[in-house]
């Protein structure tokens, strides 16, 4: 443990300012832009558009890391991010800042991509969980640090962009002076979106409802706060309390998926966070009880959530063999990025038209509705026996942009082979080879 933390230590600190940056600047955001009078739908749209440089940075980023190399391309990904947070407060204008949040989002998930693929380099079969476990325990942590820092804003409405800037300035310093060994290329194959949901329905369907749940609760969630009167403190409270939340829960929910059909798990998941809709709903009805029941239903809400990226990805993994899913987590994670473009602007178009209560309905439709949908596949399709699951792997709320960060990906990795089942399921079994993912 000691020498993995003397290896990748500096990786580690880089990862934690720029969770800490990034996820300060956006929760001031929409705030901001609520602060200016912009109506729910436009801030939905704009924060919409970072998930548009998402898709652009996973499949242009890893070149760029080819041409320039690691350190270059994230010191100089940190560099325009920078100046991206600082360009906020130089002009409040929705198109402006939407075309700031498309190239923040790219170097966002460029820079991400850098630090997971060495951090992937500098770990083994036999150590990734815990190299794993720590990166999650530093990328919480500094979401939720990020959360709580909105706290700092001051009078000058530049304050908090320059201090969100500072992190993600000073987050280059550490990987300049890493010891890690650089990664070497790899190469990946293609697997359809459309073959990969005929492999997994409910699996593909789970992660483009996480990120249309998930991209809109925590792009949209301070605008819920501010609709219902919370000072920033509050919101920032609940804001964190769903980011602790989405660890918190993901051990425990994916155990008892390891022990029972995954799917019912995941119908069940859909079904708490319908109850914690309800209970948020009771709570801020009754607001003379104070702050603490919201905080404590948004711990478990952010909990639910956060954990269906996850269980997701699990589901699908059970059906595909270790070289098939280096080539499906690509495309899962486009699919979490086009799920995260249209929630933040269909929860911003419920919340205007509906108000405050918009943003507990779309939620419960996008859990409702993936609930059906998993009741019905429940009935068309045999569930793969427990025995032939893989084990659970505890991941970031929203994917990782390094695919093969998830131990489950390693060559090495002794996977379930469920070639039997999948056979009676006329799932296809060759894949591809592509460029990127």
């Amino acid at each position: 443990m000691k020498q993995m933390i003397n290896i990748l230590g500096m990786l580690y600190f880089s990862c934690l300012l720029l969770a800490i940056g990034n996820n300060l600047n956006n929760i001031t955001l929409p705030l901001r832009m609520n602060q200016f009078g912009f109506d729910e739908s436009w801030i939905g749209i704009t924060m919409s558009a970072n998930a548009v440089g998402l898709i652009l940075g996973c499949l242009i980023g890893r070149k760029l890391v080819e041409r320039i190399g690691y350190v270059r391309t994230f010191v100089m990904s940190c560099a325009i991010f920078t100046g991206v947070v600082l360009s906020y407060s130089l002009w409040m204008n929705a198109f402006f800042w939407m075309g700031l949040r498309i190239i923040g989002g790219f170097f966002t998930a460029t820079a991400y991509l850098v630090v997971e693929s060495w951090i992937n380099e500098n770990s083994s079969t036999s150590n990734r969980g815990r190299v794993l476990g720590t990166y999650l325990v530093i990328h919480y942590s500094g979401s939720a640090i990020g959360q709580l820092m909105v706290n700092l804003d001051g009078p000058d409405p530049s304050q908090i962009f320059i201090i969100s800037a500072i992190a993600i300035a000073l987050s280059a310093a550490p990987v300049s002076f890493s010891i890690a060994p650089t990664p070497e290329s790899y190469e990946l194959e293609s697997i359809s979106i459309p073959e990969l949901f005929r492999i997994s329905p409910v699996g593909l369907a789970g992660v483009f409802a996480a990120g249309m749940g998930f991209g809109g609760l925590i792009s949209m969630g301070p605008i819920f706060g501010s609709n219902l009167g919370w000072d920033v403190e509050n919101i920032s409270f609940f804001m964190a309390v769903m980011v602790i939340g989405s660890l918190l829960f993901q051990y425990p929910l994916g155990k008892a998926s390891d022990a029972w059909d995954r799917r019912k798990i995941l119908g069940l998941v859909q079904v708490m966070g319908l109850i914690s809709l309800l209970g948020l709903q009771w709570a801020v009805s009754n607001a003379q009880l104070g702050m603490t029941p919201i905080w404590i239903i948004g711990l478990f809400l952010g909990g639910v959530v956060g954990s269906i990226y996850p269980m997701s990805t699990a589901v699908i993994f059970d059906w595909l063999r270790p070289k098939q899913m280096i080539a499906a987590s690509g495309n899962m994670i486009l699919t979490f990025a086009l799920g995260s473009i249209a929630g933040p602007f269909l929860l911003g178009l419920s919340m205007q038209h509906l108000g405050a209560e918009g943003f507990l309905i779309y939620l419960g439709t996008v859990m409702g509705t993936l609930m059906l949908f998993i009741l019905y596949r429940i009935q068309v399709r045999q569930a793969l026996p427990v025995e032939a699951q893989e084990n659970f792997v505890v991941i970031p709320r929203m994917p990782p942009v390094h695919p093969q960060l998830d131990p489950r990906i390693d060559p090495d990795y002794d996977a379930t082979d469920p070639g039997s089942f999948r056979e009676s399921e006329n799932i296809p079994i060759q894949v591809k080879p592509a460029d990127n993912y």
